[in-house]
């Protein structure tokens, strides 16, 4: 079977570091990307502003400006778990209760951008194989859900 170039996606992994002497650390970022060229794409978020989803700790959520993120009515109880950034319209779009419901069953340290022609989802946990499979599927099917509640609007 010849894969055509539009069904691709990308997964690739970030490493970057933060400190120096005693407090440098290196942190990795495993990244699940796919364009608005692969077929499953929701249409929706090829020209939509971007929007960021991350699903922080608590102590984590505290260091943040709370004035950069989005307060949608309605979307309390998800708020208190994700952060979001970005356009509330792409937001209000994206999270339909079932896709609240899915990324509910993300673990902490999850993160997503939907918006302007690219999907991606990304974990700042350990990704060994097993994890980069449950990874990809479970973005998968986030991203599909997002496409299907999308085409009957």
């Amino acid at each position: 079977m010849i894969e055509q170039a539009e069904n691709r996606m990308a997964i690739f992994e970030y490493m970057y570091s933060t400190g120096s002497g005693k407090t440098y650390q290196e942190h990795a970022l495993t990244v699940v990307a796919w364009p608005a060229s692969h077929p499953m794409f929701p249409v929706m978020l090829t020209e939509s502003p971007p929007i960021q989803l991350m699903k922080l700790p608590w102590w984590s959520r505290r260091v943040w400006n709370k004035e950069v993120f989005l307060k949608i009515s309605g979307l309390e109880s998800f708020q208190k778990e994700w952060m979001l950034i970005g356009h509330d319209e792409t937001a209000r779009k994206v999270l339909t209760p079932t896709v609240i419901g899915m990324l509910g069953q993300s673990p902490r340290g999850t993160f997503w951008y939907m918006g302007q022609g690219w999907a991606c989802a990304a974990a700042r946990f350990t990704v060994d194989a097993t994890n980069l499979r449950s990874l990809v599927d479970h973005s998968r099917n986030v991203l599909q859900r997002v496409r299907s509640e999308n085409l009957v609007l």
